[in-house]
């Protein structure tokens, strides 16, 4: 009887996030022994980094406890004249009394143990906050209109041209206007004839105008800019 071993899912993810975590840690030296000197992060940033010599890493093999004598530091006297700074940061670490092993710990937490929210924090891609979200998001809107206007701004609305894309075999045609415009949200909402008839309107309501095109940010922050202006009296 074969047994049958069967790819992990939960590893694969590890793995892939390994070079992220190690970035966000720092190694705790007890004794030196499995911390490299010069491309490891012991200190706040590898010495290596520091000096700006990565390319040497590979040639470097020398251990922090090379630089450990009775539990006391001791850096060559060429170290202390040609890096100060840094020999001051290594003296400003303290040794335990008792030699001990090394330890991995991770930066962003008071314990050195990283929690499941550190981790998601770190992973989860984050993207530069929208010029419209905070005009969209606001106690004063009822939130099912907030929604609407960010299933626009993300195109998320089932129009024609999303049914397309998800397979549905569909003639499209914007119903409001006849340009013969394939439907969707930019169309739908603002390019569409009838769509401008309505934002030119309320464009005069404030005795100005909008832009005709643009990118629906640029849309958005032009109306939201002429809002403002009439609230302050200009």
């Amino acid at each position: 009887m074969r047994l049958k071993f069967f790819t992990s899912s939960i590893w694969h993810g590890l793995k892939v996030s390994l070079p992220l975590i190690y970035q966000n840690s720092r190694w705790l030296i007890g004794n030196g022994s499995m911390v490299n000197f010069w491309s490891d992060k012991w200190l706040d940033v590898p010495i290596l980094e520091e000096l700006q010599r990565v390319s040497l890493s590979p040639q470097l093999h020398a251990l922090v406890s090379d630089f450990i004598a009775n539990q006391q530091w001791s850096l060559p006297a060429r170290f202390y004249s040609l890096y100060p700074h840094i020999a001051q940061k290594i003296h400003n670490i303290t040794l335990p009394l008792q030699a001990e092993s090394d330890c991995l710990i991770w930066e962003h937490s008071s314990s050195g143990v990283p929690s499941f929210s550190d981790g998601y924090e770190l992973v989860r891609q984050k993207s530069n906050k929208k010029s419209w979200a905070t005009s969209i998001w606001n106690s004063f809107i009822p939130p099912r209109y907030s929604l609407l206007a960010w299933r626009i701004f993300y195109d998320r609305l089932p129009t024609d041209l999303q049914l397309q894309r998800h397979g549905v075999t569909l003639v499209s045609k914007c119903p409001l206007c006849s340009l013969g415009c394939v439907e969707d949200s930019v169309h739908l909402f603002f390019s569409c004839s009838f769509a401008q008839h309505i934002w030119q309107w309320l464009a005069c309501c404030f005795g100005t105008s909008l832009p005709s095109q643009g990118s629906l940010d640029y849309f958005w922050t032009a109306f939201i800019d002429l809002e403002g202006a009439e609230q302050a009296g200009l």
